[in-house]
């Protein structure tokens, strides 16, 4: 459900979509290993979480 949530507002907010679209580039770009790119996206991805649930 709350991937579905994230999902919805990414689609509603495009500022908000090109920021995490932003992140993840950064993140594959220098992220040492899948957890660390992983650990950041949800960092974001808790903070929208928090502003719509």
């Amino acid at each position: 459900m709350r991937h579905l949530a994230f999902r919805n507002y990414l689609r509603q907010n495009s500022e908000a979509a090109y920021t995490y679209d932003e992140l993840k580039k950064r993140l594959a770009s220098t992220s040492k290993d899948r957890a660390t790119y992983t650990s950041g996206k949800s960092k974001f991805i808790e903070t929208i979480l928090k502003e719509i649930l």
